[in-house]
């Protein structure tokens, strides 16, 4: 049995090897179910934990020295079975700015106070996960998400002279109370998000580009939106402050612009029945 206390969601059961990966202690190697504990510091014999289980170690060779069986087991895994983290910074989308907040996701090596935290998308976000398989690893990464405010007042609006009580929520007072609560499960997280107003208009960065501005002559050439009726959208959008993404170079109030949706949107809102054919920006619906 482990010699530590480890909570339900480290402990792993129901394994199976067919060897060439651990040895008994005699250097035997070793064929058949397994469980591990946290990051595969502990692995031991069965599938289950039981009186007579045994600590496995690396198939590789005999280890006599604790400390070096336990680094071994930590690095002696696959892999090119893992997908490599890749560092990115997504901008706002035509929801998120109509929503006034987005939600950020971030990744860092576990059990380094040293490793920076990095930020990457909501794919990677889904893919780092406790497995063995084609993933971004999630015993070496631990992985967070934040919801980001863009949009309203720079600094919180308050009811009383005391400033006890907020009437509106402002982005920067916002994004440090989010930092700092995170940093608490993620250090070196406050200091990677510098710039508590990034993708808003008050961004000391992005400037005169930043969100909640209107974007214009964009293009996309179909695999980016879809019309109110579900097909491809090819050609010319611009992203409206409020009502997101829309067709056309630039927004004009003389001149209908159809909403456009992402893929997956337009999936939710036909399931839901709230999707309108017409779906222009003029009496015809999507005002």
């Amino acid at each position: 049995m482990a010699s530590r206390y480890y909570p339900p969601s480290q402990r792993f059961y129901g394994k199976y090897t067919i060897g060439k990966l651990f040895s008994l202690p005699n250097g035997t190697e070793y064929i058949g179910p397994y469980h591990f504990f946290g990051a595969q510091e502990l692995v031991m014999t069965g599938a289950y934990p039981r009186d007579d289980s045994q600590v496995l170690m690396p198939y590789k060779k005999q280890i006599e020295h604790i400390d070096i069986f336990v680094y071994d087991k930590l690095t002696q895994l696959n892999l090119k079975e893992f997908k490599s983290a890749k560092a990115k910074r997504p901008n706002p989308g035509p929801n998120d700015i109509s929503n006034g907040y987005m939600l950020r996701y971030f990744i860092k090596l576990r059990n380094d106070d040293t490793s920076v935290p990095f930020e990457i998308d909501l794919k990677q976000y889904e893919d780092c996960i406790d497995d063995d398989a084609n993933n971004i690893d999630g015993f070496r990464f631990q992985k967070i998400s934040l919801r980001w405010k863009i949009s309203g007042p720079r600094y919180d609006i308050y009811l009383d002279q005391e400033k006890k009580q907020i009437k509106t929520y402002g982005v920067e007072d916002t994004n440090r109370r989010t930092v700092f609560q995170k940093n608490m499960k993620m250090g070196g997280l406050i200091n990677v998000l510098g710039d508590l107003t990034e993708h808003s208009t008050y961004s000391q960065i992005k400037g005169e580009s930043a969100a909640g501005m209107q974007t214009t002559n964009l293009h996309t050439d179909g695999d980016g939106f879809v019309l109110p009726s579900g097909m491809p959208y090819i050609g010319y959008y611009h992203i409206h402050p409020t009502k997101g993404a829309m067709t056309g170079k630039r927004h004009s109030d003389k001149i209908p612009h159809n909403k456009l949706m992402t893929a997956h949107e337009f999936a939710i809102a036909s399931a839901h029945g709230v999707v309108d054919e017409k779906g222009s920006d003029g009496n015809s619906g999507y005002n």
